[in-house]
């Protein structure tokens, strides 16, 4: 369950600036690049 939800919210957040916009970001984190910002999505959603 967990699992399915984490992959869901990463595809989701690689079409978002931390991925397209070349940034530097502490939210990028491993060797697998896998984000770990503490909000991942819109107030609404």
């Amino acid at each position: 369950m967990f699992r399915k939800f984490n992959e869901k919210i990463q595809k989701r957040l690689k079409k978002m600036i931390w991925y397209t916009g070349g940034c530097q970001s502490w939210y990028i984190a491993g060797e697998n690049k896998k984000n770990v910002t503490i909000w991942p999505g819109t107030t609404i959603s």
